[in-house]
């Protein structure tokens, strides 16, 4: 059905959920339908009851439903999320992101000018809590906010992926892929965990499946960022994540890479991080680190102990997903 759903997964959201909830009121549809989905994903707070009287007493234009997902983990919710929407594009409005006034209506236009676009990005911009530190600062990009490329247009080849909050999904490419039998590798964070990477594995699906990933600066949102985050012990633990699931990332990225055709082998994977984590740690010489140091080294040997560590799953991985049904051939 023409129009855009957006999907709120939230994890006890009880203390943001409200200013997302108001942006999403004030969207200007100029006659587009919409619909607002809260799925509430294991929270243990009053997350739907906030979010239910907000919705209420605002008198929103726009039909607000909440549903229950107990099975933890961002995946699982935006699964849900997907399923139950009724419209034919999705965007997923993280608990902490602040749509601008036309996001919808702009991702719903977009999507509408090219059949072949399967997933949209637009641009976060980071709002503190309390300043951060300039080490924080310095990588702050790491926090889903800042250009994801340098100018508007197809990054497809150029980059691969879009980062998760604010991204928007042509609900149809979505179903294809599970039609077809696609299943989810990482789960996405599950409560204080911080691992990550189903982004970057729905993203390199969809190019799998033939559609283009397409980024728009015009498409802004504002980025909530927490002074619990904005510490450089958070971006250290959220740096070992990306390396964690960078490792179960490589099989897609190789056969994208290779147009679908082949791919390669869990055996050079692992050579090649091994390398790579070896270069690394010659070229930190183990002494004392920087604080930028300790972060590549982070993620390097995160992504090399989990190469080690999930060895079958990601074996399995390389020798199946080349005759994927979903995937199509070059």
């Amino acid at each position: 059905m023409k129009g855009i759903s957006v999907v709120v997964c939230c994890y006890n959201s009880a203390s943001r959920i409200k200013d997302t909830l108001d942006h999403l009121a004030k969207q200007e549809l100029n006659g587009i339908k919409a619909e607002v989905i809260v799925v509430n994903n294991n929270s243990s707070d009053d997350t739907a009851a906030i979010a239910a009287s907000c919705w209420v007493s605002w008198n929103a234009a726009i039909p607000m439903r909440i549903i229950d997902e107990p099975t933890p983990g961002l995946s699982s919710a935006r699964h849900t999320g997907i399923k139950n929407a009724v419209f034919d594009y999705v965007v997923f409005c993280d608990d902490d992101n602040w749509l601008s006034e036309q996001y919808l209506l702009t991702a719903f236009l977009i999507f509408e000018s090219d059949s072949k676009i399967g997933a949209l990005g637009g641009m976060g911009i980071p709002v503190y809590e309390i300043e951060p530190p300039a080490t924080v600062r310095k990588h702050v990009a790491q926090y889903a906010v800042g250009p994801q490329a340098a100018a508007s247009g197809d990054v497809t080849l150029s980059k691969g992926y879009l980062y998760g909050a604010g991204i928007a999904i042509r609900k149809s490419a979505y179903e294809y892929l599970i039609k077809k039998g696609f299943k989810f590798t990482l789960t996405g964070r599950i409560g204080q965990t911080l691992t990550s990477g189903e982004d970057f594995e729905l993203c390199q699906a969809i190019i799998l499946t033939g559609y283009t990933l397409y980024y728009d600066s015009t498409l802004t949102f504002k980025h909530y960022l927490t002074r619990n985050r904005l510490n450089e012990n958070y971006l250290f633990r959220m740096n070992k994540g990306f390396g964690y699931s960078i490792a179960f990332l490589y099989p897609y990225i190789y056969l994208s890479a290779d147009k679908g055709i082949k791919g390669k082998s869990y055996g050079y994977i692992l050579l090649k991080q091994l390398y790579h984590t070896a270069m690394t740690a010659f070229m930190t010489g183990f002494g004392l680190l920087s604080f930028e140091q300790k972060l590549k080294w982070a993620n390097d040997f995160s992504a090399l102990k989990s190469l080690l560590v999930n060895a079958v799953t990601i074996q399995k991985l390389c020798g199946n997903l080349p005759s994927q049904p979903w995937i199509k051939k070059s």
